[in-house]
Formats: structure tokens, C-alpha cells, sequence
């Protein structure tokens, strides 16, 4: 007896956990159900989602009408990301197509700042308060396949007074601020926390940083970072400008 209603429970058992569908379509499930991929599924009180089933094409969080995917998130697309900031900043010379971006010197250097030499020392002064002003620039590429571009310089506060540090961040074709982001760090501060001592600003097409060093028993360094907002799509050429002055 015990034998034969184990072997009735294991048969129905299989009836209900077979491999085919529920339905094919919802005139196959109950009135209050919907049938999804195969299954009958009960509507929710809006009717307009069925219980517990997830799409893939949609995004309830979704702010971005064009559906642009910033750098920090993944993107298997990158043409349409091209396509939608392409419709959304038509002027910008700086969007490409991920394979047609192509870097003249392509250099690795998300993690560790790349020095670049003055020519004349480290701005500021030399010994005690003796200034020793700086002024040089160099020509350099933000490439598409890269995220982030950093670079450093040495500077020497003086003994007993203040000097100015000015750089100067300008892109070499029309490129929307809105694509990318700039910061300057030195004397421990930047561009997130601007005050009478530290001024952060664009300027007819120029990235504009003016800061304070004050003086300072050891030396100093001033570092840039540039960052693109969106992977694979965002390069240019820009001219980075190191000035110190009294």
C-alpha cells in the first residue's frame, strides 16, 4: 500500500514538474493571468507588470533620455552611445567612433602621475624666498580607449611668503565640458572646494586653475587630472600650461 502511493505522488510529481510550457498564449491561462515566456503569471494591482518578471529592456531609474552610458557603468555599445552624444553635442570634435579612435602615444596612466619637466626647476623659489618662476607647456592626448589622464609637476614653496600656481587646460577642438571633468591638486586643495585661495574656471574654450601656495618647509606638487566621462568615445589633443608667478 505504502509502495503504491509513493509511486502515484513521484507520477503526479512528474506531471507537474515537466520541461513543457505553461502556455503559448494567455487564452491558454486563467482570466487573471498574463502567460510570460511560457509561464502564467499573475498582473500586479497596476496591471501593468507581471509578478516577479524582469525585463532587459527597460531601466525604471533611467534619467538619461538618450540612454548614454557614463564611464563608470558597462557598456556592450559604444556605437549607440556614440550615435545619442553625437545627437546630443553635434558641435563636439571630440567624439569618435571606438574604432576609429587611434592615439598618436598612447600612455597608460589611470593609476600613477606622469612628471613633466619644467625646464627651470621646480616653480616657486629656489632657496628661502629667491623666486624662481616657471612657464612651460606641453602638447598632449586624452585617448578614447583610456579614462583618465595625470600629470604632475615639482613645486618649491618659499620660507616665509606666498606665491600664485596657474594652469591652464585647453583642448585643441571643440569638446563640450559636459564630456569630461578636470581637477587640480596642490597644497592640499582642488577644484571641489574652491575658495579666495583656490579658483577653478572656464575661460573662451580654457580650463583655468589659480591657486595660493603658501609657504612651506618641503616641496610641493601640483597635480592635474583629466577624466572622460563616457568610455571609447571622448579623445583629443589639449595643451597642458604650468605658470608660477609672485
Amino acid at each position: 500500500m505504502k509502495t503504491h502511493i509513493l509511486v502515484t505522488l513521484f507520477s503526479l510529481s512528474l506531471l507537474s514538474c515537466g520541461s513543457d510550457p505553461d502556455c503559448s498564449t494567455s487564452k491558454d491561462c486563467f482570466r487573471s493571468e498574463t502567460c510570460v515566456d511560457g509561464l502564467c503569471v499573475e498582473l500586479d494591482s497596476n496591471n501593468t507588470n507581471p509578478n516577479n518578471v524582469t525585463s532587459n529592456n527597460t531601466n525604471p531609474n533611467n534619467t538619461n533620455p538618450n540612454n548614454v552610458t557614463p564611464n563608470n557603468t558597462s557598456s556592450n555599445n559604444t556605437a549607440s552611445t556614440y550615435a545619442a552624444l553625437k545627437e546630443q553635442y553635434p558641435d563636439s570634435a571630440c567624439l569618435v567612433r571606438a574604432l576609429d579612435a587611434m592615439c598618436k602615444v598612447p600612455d597608460d596612466n589611470e593609476s600613477f602621475y606622469d612628471y613633466l619637466m619644467s625646464g627651470n626647476g621646480a616653480g616657486g623659489c629656489k632657496a628661502g624666498d629667491q623666486s624662481n618662476p616657471i612657464d612651460f607647456t606641453n602638447s598632449l592626448e586624452m585617448c578614447a580607449t583610456e579614462t583618465i589622464d595625470r600629470y604632475q609637476t615639482n613645486l618649491y614653496p618659499c620660507d616665509s611668503r606666498s606665491f600664485i600656481l596657474e594652469v591652464f587646460v585647453t583642448p585643441k577642438v571643440k569638446c563640450d565640458p559636459d564630456l569630461f571633468e578636470i581637477n587640480v591638486y596642490t597644497a592640499g586643495m582642488d577644484c571641489s572646494q574652491q575658495s579666495d585661495d583656490f579658483r577653478c574656471m572656464w575661460e573662451n574654450g580654457t580650463f583655468h586653475v589659480q591657486a595660493v601656495v603658501p609657504p612651506s618647509g618641503s616641496i610641493g606638487i601640483a597635480n592635474v587630472e583629466i577624466k572622460s566621462k563616457y568610455a571609447n568615445v571622448i579623445q583629443f589633443d589639449y595643451d597642458l600650461r604650468f605658470l608660477t608667478r609672485d
